[in-house]
């Protein structure tokens, strides 16, 4: 599947020619070719050569769009769900709790004998039925991100495959460059550092970003209630 400003490596194979579909050409022996396609995509999203400075923000950016691009939904699958996992125990619970001990619950004790209480064990039952599906949705989210988010085969792998293919097409002298333990080394660890502080922290960072700005409201909100 192509993928427009993701880096990939080369690709070579070998066709076999059946038939001249235009022109005056003929087939001769023998009717097979090597084909080699280049991308001439500069990695990672095809980042231009006066972004490659600086504090590597850009090169961070395009490197996370360039993951986007190739997860596709499942990149928008796993954010939603994640931004949506810290709503039932940030806000949801919370709530829950204080009108039920507060208001309710409270207001079911102070009650007097002529009083219909009635509506308040309603309203008890409810907050329990909030705080169930509020709970089934957060569950919800759980297995989404957890089937969509890719960490091993949509993302570590990947770059791990590239890593090989890139070495595979490497003349022989430059293979010597740099040690074996060192390509070990950059296909084990530095794959793994990509996928796991770079591009899983993307969700991770706005995870938090929307539990503290909900946790912020929140005791605003508490405070002045």
């Amino acid at each position: 599947k192509s993928h427009p400003d993701v880096w990939q490596n080369a690709y070579w194979f070998r066709v076999r020619l059946v038939r001249v579909t235009t022109g005056d050409a003929v087939l001769a022996t023998p009717s097979e070719a090597s084909v080699i396609i280049f991308d001439d995509d500069t990695w990672p999203g095809n980042i231009p050569s006066s972004k490659r400075g600086g504090w590597g923000i850009s090169l961070m950016r395009y490197f996370i769009m360039a993951d986007r691009k190739r997860r596709g939904e499942k990149w928008t699958k796993t954010m939603i769900s994640m931004c949506w996992l810290p709503v039932h125990p940030v806000f949801v619970s919370t709530l829950v709790q204080k009108i039920l001990v507060d208001q309710a619950i409270a207001s079911i004790t102070d009650a007097g004998p002529t009083n219909n209480i009635d509506w308040l064990y309603w309203e008890c039952v409810l907050l329990a039925l909030v705080q169930l599906v509020s709970l089934g949705l957060n569950r919800w989210a759980d297995v989404v991100h957890t089937r969509s988010r890719g960490r091993t085969g949509g993302i570590r792998q990947v770059h791990r495959a590239d890593l090989i293919r890139k070495f595979m097409h490497l003349e022989h002298s430059e293979h010597w460059l740099a040690s074996d333990s060192s390509w070990l080394y950059c296909a084990m660890f530095d794959a793994d550092v990509a996928t796991g502080k770079a591009y899983f922290q993307v969700f991770v960072f706005a995870q938090s970003c929307i539990a503290l700005t909900m946790s912020v409201f929140l005791v605003i909100g508490l405070a002045v209630w």
